[in-house]
């Protein structure tokens, strides 16, 4: 069986106050805040700005759902002095007065109630919380503990509690439970790495399916935005397949997008799974899927949960590298989407497909707005991609009757890798599937003696673009 991630960033678009409150605005998982040296006013205001619309105030009015705030050591703690500092306005963006000062005392009230974050974790070597700082008087501080995974199940219910009584609709009169503050001593393990463990072990404590209304009646959010995400896809590849003539560059495209995807499903249709591989392996692709009742293909469609990750680009070069490597880790458990005020990176899924529906199937984004880069961190021996203005075919000598201008490049960290790359359309899809021999055939997909699924000709991709709906 072969998997197809589908993924898209719409999540990091702001979302206006007016504007639909249904499945159409996706569902975060999390939201992280990294303690990189270089933060400043745009990550400050960008983790306020999806507190306020996630957590204190969501779009139309809907409930909270339960999205996880974690920052990573002294983050919480340079993020407590900006707020103090920049007060409301940090979050209104042009100031109070805009919003008016009853919205801004709502604001005010709401935070005062439910702090910044849920968690901060991590080693604590950068942090002066704990020593008489203006932040402790928000923080619970548990005791220091050897790892991720020593942390006991009732710490992480009382997280729960918190982010249920602080996502409850309309928010709870008592004031929520205080963010604790978790100290880690593990050195082999980043920061950022303690946050996606520690969000790990919350979310599997969550009601199958996804994460939930505070309430537990209403349906989970993933779900919705699954069908939504699909029918993007299905509906900009559709578009592009009756655009234009037989030769038309557009169509062409999308025949390949679909000639690809029917060759890893052996002709049949990709059924949907909103969950991790080894969720979908698990349970033949149906358990929770909104869309399939089995997995009768040999391609199975899974939507990871979506994390925006803020503080991970500037400062130490070790530092970003790390933070990549963290991403790479993490592939096939969450979509984490590292972002800045320019860019957008995450991972393609390892020995697998990975189709990014794009920003341009949401709204419009200028052409000069569209660059993108596919970067493989090590040598490439096939990879086909479909959607981008330069392409890449490598290793697959029976995709376009054998003739392609990439064949003879050499893909790779230390070779050439694609930078200064476009995606004109709405869909991209990039195929990192090891061992395909034939235009009907996967010869090997996960095998038993490799846990983490990766084989030799499979080179960890990331995929990075610019943030195209900030113009």
């Amino acid at each position: 069986m072969s998997i197809r991630k589908l993924c898209c960033n719409e999540a990091l678009r702001p979302c206006a106050a007016d504007g639909p409150s249904d499945a159409a605005v996706p569902p975060l998982a999390a939201v992280v805040l990294l303690n990189s040296p270089t933060n400043g006013e745009w990550e400050y205001r960008e983790y306020l700005r999806l507190f306020l619309s996630r957590r204190l105030l969501p779009v139309g009015g809907a409930p909270a759902a339960a999205t996880f705030f974690l920052c990573a050591d002294g983050a919480y703690e340079r993020l407590y002095h900006f707020y103090a500092d920049h007060g409301v306005a940090a979050l209104l963006g042009d100031g109070p007065s805009e919003r008016g000062e009853q919205h801004a005392a709502q604001v005010a009230a709401l935070l005062d109630t439910c702090g910044l974050c849920d968690v901060v974790i991590g080693d604590m070597d950068s942090s002066h919380v704990g020593d008489g700082s203006r932040a402790d008087r928000h923080l619970r501080t548990t005791e220091l503990y050897p790892a991720v995974s020593a942390i006991p199940a009732e710490e992480l219910d009382r997280i729960l509690a918190r982010v249920a009584q602080a996502t409850a609709a309309p928010p709870a009169e008592t004031p929520a439970r205080r963010p604790c503050r978790i100290p880690v001593s593990c050195q082999m393990t980043t920061d950022f790495e303690k946050c996606i463990l520690l969000l790990q072990r919350l979310r599997a404590r969550l009601p199958a399916g996804g994460p939930q209304a505070a309430d537990g009646a209403a349906p989970a959010p993933w779900v919705a935005f699954c069908e939504v995400a699909v029918r993007k896809e299905q509906d900009a590849c559709a578009a592009l397949s009756a655009a234009g003539a037989a030769n038309d560059a557009a169509r062409l495209e999308a025949a390949r997008c679909h000639t690809l995807l029917r060759a890893a499903a052996g002709g049949s249709a990709a059924p949907l799974y909103a969950g991790t591989r080894e969720e979908a392996a698990a349970h033949g692709c149906s358990a929770g899927s909104p869309t399939a009742p089995d997995c009768g293909g040999r391609v199975c469609t899974v939507l990871l949960p979506h994390v925006a990750v803020l503080g991970a680009f500037g400062g130490r070069l070790d530092h970003e590298l790390g933070n990549l490597c963290c991403v790479l880790k993490f592939a096939t458990a969450f979509h984490l989407m590292l972002t800045n005020a320019t860019n957008v990176a995450f991972a393609c899924w390892p020995d697998g497909i990975t189709q990014w529906v794009t920003p341009r199937a949401w709204a419009a984004v200028p052409a000069e707005r569209t660059h993108c880069g596919v970067i493989t961190m090590g040598a490439v021996q096939q990879i086909e991609t479909t959607g981008l203005l330069y392409n890449m075919v490598k290793g697959r000598p029976h995709r376009y009757d054998g003739v392609t201008q990439t064949e003879g490049l050499q893909f790779g960290f230390d070779a050439l890798i694609s930078a200064c790359n476009q995606y004109p359309g709405e869909v991209v899809t990039i195929d990192l599937r090891g061992g395909v021999t034939d235009k009907d055939a996967v010869l090997v997909s996960w095998p038993a003696d490799k846990a983490d699924g990766l084989l030799p000709s499979t080179a960890p991709t990331i995929i990075t673009c610019e943030r195209g709906w900030d113009h």
